[in-house]
């Protein structure tokens, strides 16, 4: 009976920190995305303060000599078997968020014939020449260098001017819009 109810409460102790690890973890990992300024040495801290709480837990409730039912361990059971399902529906959330491209500035929101553009982020991945694709509506630009963080683009000539989203696609044939982009005449541009 020791045994099963030590099981209990370790399962129960691991899966509450586990849960609060995922939600700290969750919103971290959205405001790195947006921001990209927070170092990868937090979710090393975040583990250590995880198996702290997991063993302070575990020996305040050890000194207390806590008895748990069976109907404690089916919920501590469950419980963690509940942790270890929304552990791997965050993975796949963090998983799709590095196949995404994420764009963080564009050299200008508007281009005529030759002009070349720069956009910066990452995630851009390696350039495949069918998925790789920087293009305002149908007008796709004609790629001068492709790397993972930068993408330099040159406009064609192109008889339409518009205004539309600016979008990147990467090798994976994710896409994301960096906001409007005008196609000008080039003659309203160069008086």
């Amino acid at each position: 009976m020791q045994v099963k109810n030590q099981l209990s409460v370790a399962m129960l102790v691991i899966s509450f920190w586990v849960l609060i690890f995922i939600a700290v973890e969750y919103g971290v990992t959205a405001h790195r995305y947006l921001r990209d300024s927070i170092p990868q040495l937090w979710r090393f801290l975040g583990l250590l303060l995880l198996i702290a709480g997991g063993l302070l837990t575990l020996n305040k409730l050890e000194r207390k000599k806590i008895e748990l039912g069976s109907k404690v361990l089916v919920a501590c059971l469950l419980l963690f078997l509940f942790t270890l399902g929304t552990y791997k529906q965050y993975s796949l959330f963090y998983d799709n968020l590095e196949r995404i491209p994420k764009i963080r500035s564009v050299s200008k929101n508007w281009s005529i014939q030759g002009d070349r553009i720069a956009i910066e982020g990452k995630n851009f991945g390696d350039k495949s020449d069918e998925a790789s694709k920087v293009r305002v509506g149908e007008l796709e630009f004609l790629i001068i260098s492709w790397g993972n963080k930068r993408v330099v683009a040159e406009q064609p000539v192109y008889g339409e001017y518009f205004t539309d989203d600016l979008l990147i696609c990467n090798a994976r044939g994710n896409c994301t819009s960096a906001g409007n982009f005008s196609i000008k005449d080039p003659a309203e541009v160069l008086r």
